[in-house]
C-alpha cells in the first residue's frame, strides 16, 4: 500500500459537546481490555489520542491491595516500580495477559474503569455548579452590599457595577444569589 491517505480518513469529525460520552469511555474499556493503542482508541471514537491518553491516565483506580481498593490514582503518580506497563501506555492493568491468565503478584493493580470514570466525571460538573465561585471573605463582603442595597431599596440593576453600583456582579447573578436563598435573603427582599 502507498503511503498516501484516502481523501477525508482519519479526520476527526468536530464535536459540539467536548467532554467523552457514557458511551466512549465504554468504549475505551472494552479497547483497553482487547490491548487497543491510544491511537487505535482515539481513531474509533474520532477523538485525538492525548485526549484518551489522558482519559486513561486520570480515571485509573486500585483494585488490589484490598486495603486500597476503590482509590483513584493521580494521572502524575509514577507507578513504574511496581509494573513497566503502568509507566507508558496504557498505564493500567486493562488488557494484561499476565493478569489475566495466571494471576500478577505485583502490586497495586490498577484499572481503567468506565462506570467510575463516568461518576468522577459527572460529579466535578456538579461541584463546579454549586455554591459561591469567590473566595470566603470576598463573598460575604459581596452579600453584606447586596443584603444592604436591597434593604435601602436599591434593585439588583442598580447595585450592579455595570450601572455604577457597589457590587461587581451581574444583575442576574444577584437575582440568582437571592433566590438561592444566600445570606438568608429571600425574593421579597426585592423591590416591587
Amino acid at each position: 500500500m502507498s503511503g498516501k491517505r484516502k481523501k477525508g480518513a482519519g479526520k476527526a469529525v468536530p464535536r459540539a459537546y467536548g467532554r467523552l460520552t457514557r458511551h466512549e469511555r465504554n468504549t475505551v474499556q472494552r479497547m483497553l481490555e482487547r490491548g487497543a493503542s491510544c491511537r487505535q482508541i482515539a481513531r474509533e471514537l474520532g477523538r485525538s489520542p492525548s485526549t484518551v491518553s489522558s482519559e486513561v491516565a486520570s480515571h485509573r483506580f486500585v483494585t488490589a491491595p484490598r486495603e486500597r481498593r476503590g482509590e483513584r490514582v493521580d494521572a502524575n503518580t509514577d507507578l513504574s516500580a511496581a509494573c513497566p506497563r503502568l509507566a507508558a501506555w496504557p498505564r493500567c492493568c486493562n488488557g494484561c495477559g499476565r493478569y489475566r491468565a495466571i494471576g500478577c503478584k505485583r502490586r497495586p493493580h490498577v484499572f481503567y474503569d468506565a462506570g467510575a470514570a463516568q461518576l468522577c466525571a459527572d460529579s466535578v460538573l456538579v461541584s463546579s455548579r454549586r455554591g459561591i465561585d469567590a473566595d470566603e471573605p470576598a463573598a460575604a463582603e459581596a452579600l453584606a452590599l447586596i443584603r444592604d442595597g436591597l434593604g435601602r431599596g436599591l434593585s439588583p440593576e442598580q447595585l450592579s457595577a455595570r450601572n455604577g453600583g457597589p457590587v461587581d456582579l451581574s444583575p442576574s447573578t444577584i437575582y440568582r444569589w437571592v433566590a438561592a436563598g444566600y445570606d438568608g435573603m429571600t425574593n421579597m427582599e426585592l423591590r416591587r
